[in-house]
């Protein structure tokens, strides 16, 4: 390969590199904050036990939707799904997996990876007045990770 096609090649990556950051500057418009929280309801009907968060944003009068699923698995063990809706991201950047394996105050926490963005999701669980345990979404959008 010569020098003029090797110099083609690093500025079409650049150029799309930049697309996908600004794809994304877009699609985080409504996050105008750093954290962002809301109250999981249990899911209704649901085949495995599901919970879901309305978060609303402070920008363009949209809303996140974090959705989880506890899948059993062989051995006893669970898997924990997550879903986000609410921002005009990729198919494959809506879906992700919660780990468990986290340092406190977590029960779980997810990462989606975005171009120069990275949404953190993480489940926290509280105590109420009345001795219940309420589960909290806690969403923190680090826009500078690499």
């Amino acid at each position: 390969m010569d020098h003029t096609q090797t110099s083609k090649t690093g500025t079409w990556r650049a150029s799309a590199e930049e697309m996908r950051r600004d794809y994304t500057s877009f699609a985080l418009a409504g996050l105008r904050v750093r954290h962002y929280v809301g109250v999981f309801q249990r899911v209704e009907r649901a085949k495995h036990p599901t919970f879901l968060a309305t978060i609303l944003l402070d920008g363009f009068e949209r809303a996140l939707e974090v959705k989880f699923t506890s899948v059993p698995k062989t051995g006893g063990n669970v898997l924990i799904q997550g879903q986000l809706s609410g921002l005009p991201l990729s198919e494959n950047h809506r879906r992700f997996d919660f780990c468990r394996e986290v340092e406190a105050p977590y029960r779980a926490q997810g990462t989606i990876s975005l171009t120069g963005a990275a949404l953190t999701i993480g489940i926290l669980s509280a105590q109420t007045t009345k001795d219940s345990t309420i589960y909290l979404c806690h969403v923190e959008v680090d826009r500078d990770h690499a």
